[in-house]
């Protein structure tokens, strides 16, 4: 079933451009750049050992793939750094910020997990439902999670070429950037995200730069035992503010397991874009 709206939500959903007819997530959308548009086509849908989901672009395509064949979030005989397995197992409560078209949920399901997802995305989070329409233990909310700081404010979410990418603060495209944004309707912290919709076992996280002080200013992580998250380097390419979250997180009571930085750049104190071939991201597993 669908989460109604937070008490902190910001009312009725506004994008630029809107029009009332109803929009299939991959149909063009004057809230989605032309390029966007031009990257979706029909729903398609992928299948993978049972698992099925829909999708209708590239990206679609090859997160289902990361996400669920190749099981990347999950570390079945270790975590790097010589750390404990992560994995999902039967009967965990699982929050997916950040859940997208509920690929990773679907995994989780398939499990014996329950999920908790949050998408703030709007045609994201219609295929979100529709792909977990048939789980009675998922749940969905679309918003925002937001630091403090930005708590109750209406802030746009720019919107990225690649519907993985959209971000509160940086999209890949940088100057060459639309300009197209869309506003959520609901935006609320983790820490409130903890105590009003958990306990939760586990949690998962891919919110494009904001994971930096969303992450950091958690006081009370409840019942949570398990994070994984996948920090945005193109966004914060200054490897003192990744060690800045490395450190709140181990003052947070975290074992903290990263995956390897290249040397070059620790040796420079900064990711380089120009060598990593759109590689920015890195997967960051944590236990308590």
């Amino acid at each position: 079933f669908e989460v109604p709206p937070s008490a902190i939500g910001m009312g009725r959903v506004r994008s630029r451009s809107r029009s009332s007819r109803k929009e299939s997530p991959c149909t063009e959308s004057p809230s989605l750049s032309a390029a966007a548009a031009a990257g979706a086509g029909a729903d398609e849908t992928y299948t993978f050992k049972g698992l099925s989901a829909t999708g209708c672009t590239p990206q679609d395509r090859r997160r289902f793939k990361w996400v669920i064949e190749q099981r990347r979030y999950e570390r079945p005989r270790s975590t790097p750094g010589g750390g404990p397995p992560f994995q999902v197992h039967h009967g965990e409560k699982w929050l997916d910020i950040g859940a997208h078209k509920g690929y990773f949920a679907l995994r989780a399901l398939a499990q014996g997990a329950s999920c908790f997802c949050i998408e703030a995305e709007e045609h994201n989070f219609e295929a979100l439902r529709r792909n977990l329409a048939q789980h009675p233990t998922a749940r969905t909310m679309r918003a925002l999670v937001v630091p403090p700081s930005m708590s109750g404010v209406l802030k746009p979410l720019k919107m990225s070429r690649k519907n993985t990418r959209h971000s509160l603060f940086e999209v890949p495209e940088g100057a060459a950037h639309s300009g197209d944004v869309q506003v959520v309707p609901t935006s609320l912290t983790l820490g409130l995200v903890l105590a009003s919709h958990g306990p939760f076992d586990a949690v998962k996280m891919n919110i494009e730069g904001a994971e930096n002080d969303v992450l950091a200013s958690v006081t009370d992580w409840g019942a949570v035992k398990k994070l994984v998250f996948e920090y945005s380097f193109d966004v914060w390419p200054d490897l003192a503010v990744y060690d800045s979250l490395i450190e709140a997180l181990t003052r947070q009571g975290w074992k903290v397991h990263p995956e390897a930085i290249p040397s070059k750049f620790r040796e420079d104190g900064w990711w380089d874009r120009t060598v990593t071939r759109a590689n920015d991201a890195r997967l960051i597993w944590c236990f308590r």
